[in-house]
């Protein structure tokens, strides 16, 4: 029965499912698998219509310790809104020597 649904596009997966005031997501992560992020102006994304939140995720010491890990979100009504947000930060990063440890 499954199938049948998934095959006639009657199945809902998550992305289908819209609530009232949902926000969608995106995030930004480094280009680089080890930097500091230096200067960071955040108030252009936040100035943008529809922009629920832009935060920074990153600690104290302000590095990125790997390209997989985020470094920023944005989250706005619409998910073209929140691509905006993150394409309006504006930031510098000082690649870092590789912080990788063979066991």
């Amino acid at each position: 029965m499954e199938a049948r649904n998934k095959v006639t596009v009657r199945q809902k997966y998550t992305v289908d499912i819209h609530h009232d005031g949902q926000l969608e997501g995106v995030i930004l992560r480094s280009p680089f698998a080890h930097a500091r992020i230096g200067e960071l102006d955040l108030a252009p994304a936040r100035a943008i219509a529809g922009v629920g939140a832009v935060i920074s995720l990153l600690g104290d010491d302000r590095s990125s310790a790997s390209s997989a890990n985020p470094s920023l979100r944005s989250r706005a009504r619409i998910g073209k809104t929140a691509l905006a947000a993150i394409a309006a930060i504006h930031f510098n990063s000082e690649r870092l020597p590789s912080a990788y440890r063979p066991r």
